[in-house]
């Protein structure tokens, strides 16, 4: 089976901007912050009841990178994501099991692009997938540089180079752990 992953990449960001916002959007799912190190070994977890984001950098040009352990609701937390930063551009990518990379591209709570096929389970429409003139626009007008394809790997690279599906060891990364409000060791605290 094909390695899943999810990331988010948010420009012109700090790392407090992405934590406020995850934590506001993690609430409004019936979850909170929670120390991983505060469950017991051997803890009998119920399916979904912690999740885990991975946050890097930010890195030389002021994007943060958010790695998702939950691949099927990343198109969902990035717009959610999108509509709480406002003032931040932000991009998604999604690998499922045996299926092809796919991402989008939120501005203001808005999507700006969409690369890749995509159920699109997040919205209410059904967006026209981005050609290479489109893709071109959009990265120029962030001051990223040009790829030659409108194939989701090649627009990935430009919004994400040197990204790694697993970081190597020594990243700078931080993990910001939740839980359901309704977990039993939530619940005993």
């Amino acid at each position: 089976m094909t390695p899943t992953w999810a990331a988010l990449r948010v420009f012109q960001a700090t790392r407090q901007d992405v934590v406020v916002a995850l934590d506001r959007l993690m609430a409004r799912e019936g979850r909170i912050p929670f120390d991983a190190a505060r469950i017991p070994p051997g803890y009998p977890a119920e399916r979904g009841e912690f999740e885990s984001a991975r946050l890097e950098g930010p890195d030389a040009r002021g994007v943060m990178t958010v790695r998702l352990a939950t691949w099927r609701t990343a198109f969902a937390r990035a717009l959610a994501l999108s509509k709480t930063l406002t003032h931040h551009r932000l991009v998604a990518a999604v690998l499922p099991p045996t299926e092809a990379l796919r991402l989008k591209a939120y501005v203001g709570g808005d999507l700006v692009l969409a690369v890749g096929s995509d159920p699109d389970d997040e919205l209410f429409y059904r967006p026209i997938r981005a050609d290479l003139a489109a893709v071109q626009g959009l990265l120029a007008t962030w001051g990223l540089p040009p790829c030659d394809s409108a194939h989701p790997e090649a627009v990935w690279r430009s919004f994400a180079p040197g990204f790694a599906p697993d970081p190597p060891d020594g990243m700078d990364t931080q993990a910001r752990d939740y839980a359901r409000t309704s977990s039993r060791l939530v619940q005993m605290s």
